[in-house]
């Protein structure tokens, strides 16, 4: 396949991938855990046929307009494409496999049955396909034979003349098949780089394009159970959390004073010395665990509203807290 068809397979390739996995999740969300293996996989094959038979169509395209030097060598080149091809496109298929197991529990069992399947169908696929390539090399030798016969001229050459002209004729040979050759592998690396440069930017593409699609599931969600009352705002969330948090800040203020009050009438009745270091040490302490026991009373009661607040804010995506 030449540079220009070959482009334009690369488009139709993603496309054609891209529509099978689009009538995977369709079927998915139609039947549900009810999609069965066989459907996946004879969905697949339709798939993968259809694949083969785009690929056919262009390569005939390009078999016509690019001229051809050593026909078997292009039948050659062509039918380790066709193998590549539908190599390739299998192991692409066994990532549709683990895609849709995430989604639906599977036996392994029925899935290796129908992977084995699979398999068969594609080796019957090439088999099919390459008796289809071998054809044209048959009209090839048909068009060939077709041809009139080109006179033949002679010319005498001078002493020594035979010997040289055989040289020069096996160099320009030799030079003409490292130049075609180069250029041969030149541009078959090129159509590899492009390839594989499409690929990747488009299997990148097709992963935004899942979260922006998740993400808008998400938000739908959340807005639909704001507008319907089930989920608090953050406002309301944030309103309901504050008479809780002043609360038991009154709480904690009251221990200070109260631990305050202790400390001086203890300062006033006793003199400097141990017994008063004493006394100010169990106030002290005291105060400590009051405040402990607010801290965690209050963080008991403010922990399921805190959870909320959170779960409202990871749904809407927002990583910086109000």
């Amino acid at each position: 396949m030449n540079l220009r068809y070959f482009e334009e397979w690369a488009n139709l390739l993603s496309q054609l991938r891209q529509g099978r996995r689009s009538d995977i999740d369709a079927a998915i969300q139609m039947a549900g855990a009810s999609f069965l293996p066989n459907r996946f996989f004879d969905m697949t094959k339709g798939n993968l046929e259809n694949i083969v038979s785009k690929w056919w169509d262009l390569e005939q395209k390009s078999w016509q307009e690019t001229p051809r030097k050593n026909g078997e060598v292009d039948i050659k080149k062509m039918c380790d494409e066709l193998e590549a091809l539908v190599d390739f496109e299998l192991h692409a298929i066994e990532k549709d496999v683990e895609y849709v197991k995430q989604k639906i529990s599977w036996t392994e069992q029925d899935v290796l049955s129908e992977q084995n399947n699979l398999l068969s169908y594609a080796e019957d696929l090439k088999e099919e396909q390459s008796e289809k390539i071998e054809s044209l090399k048959i009209e090839s030798a048909k068009k060939d034979a077709g041809k009139p016969d080109m006179p033949i001229t002679t010319q005498k050459m001078a002493t020594g003349g035979s010997s040289g002209s055989g040289v020069g004729i096996f160099f320009m040979f030799l030079f003409g098949f490292m130049l075609g050759g180069g250029l041969g592998v030149y541009f078959w690396n090129l159509s590899k780089q492009v390839k594989a440069e499409y690929t990747e930017q488009i299997d990148k593409l097709k992963i935004e394009h899942r979260a922006v699609l998740d993400r808008l599931v998400v938000f739908s969600d959340v807005f639909s159970k704001l507008a319907n009352g089930k989920v608090r705002t953050l406002p309301q969330i944030e309103s309901a959390m504050r008479p809780i948090k002043a609360r038991y800040e009154s709480e904690r203020r009251k221990v200070e004073s109260s631990a305050m009050k202790k400390k001086e009438a203890s300062l006033k009745k006793m003199a400097p010395g141990d017994r008063l270091d004493f006394a100010l040490s169990e106030i002290e302490q005291e105060k400590e665990d009051l405040l402990e026991s607010i801290q965690n009373r209050e963080e008991t009661e403010l922990e399921p509203i805190r959870k909320e607040r959170e779960t409202l804010i990871n749904m809407m995506g927002d990583s910086q807290e109000p």
